[in-house]
């Protein structure tokens, strides 16, 4: 593989096949096991999600040829092959749909509050929201993020559901603790 340059898209960098995927599997309340598939668009710059309602198992992902070898299924048959393993999935979203779904927030739009009622970190489409959950994670992995950036994008998320914010600060070892995770992340 050529050596990405820095201009790359995240899409073209990291899932450069049609056949690369980012999966990470969760576990909803009480005791449903799902996953999240993410490919690239065919344009090589965005991405689609697709959630499934399993864990993760390497044959979902492969075919084994007559020869006994495995070879990856491409994303654009994808949804093909779950549906012959009669694996339950869900649409193929985009970034706004998917954290629509993820983070259980509203929607006019009935296909995506039934995926939510499936697929939520939280259980049950009502009620629990994680809107703020996409932004700190994000904010973590930006390139070039600095602490007092992921400090006013905390202060940012409880600010919009408050209109006083505390910090209750017991002792000094929590001030002492915070500085050396500040340093961490500095290094």
């Amino acid at each position: 593989m050529a050596k990405s340059r820095v201009t790359d898209s995240f899409a073209k960098h990291y899932l450069p096949n049609d056949s690369s995927y980012i999966i990470f599997e969760y576990q909803r309340p009480p005791q449903q096991t799902c996953m999240v598939v993410i490919y690239a668009a065919q344009n090589e710059e965005s991405l689609y999600y697709r959630f499934v309602n399993k864990a993760f198992a390497i044959e979902d992902f492969t075919e084994t040829r007559t020869d006994g070898a495995f070879i990856p299924i491409s994303c654009r048959h994808l949804k093909k092959h779950l549906t012959l393993k009669r694996i339950q999935y869900s649409d193929q979203l985009s970034c706004s749909d998917y954290r629509r779904v993820i983070q259980n927030l509203s929607s006019k739009d009935v296909t995506l509050r039934r995926f939510a009622t499936q697929y939520s970190f939280v259980s049950g489409s009502g009620g629990q929201r994680l809107k703020d959950m996409e932004k700190i994670v994000s904010g973590m992995l930006m390139r070039f993020t600095e602490f007092d950036d992921l400090r006013e994008m905390l202060v940012s998320c409880i600010d919009e559901e408050r209109k006083e914010i505390t910090l209750n600060v017991t002792t000094d070892n929590t001030l002492l603790a915070w500085h050396k995770e500040y340093r961490a992340f500095e290094k």
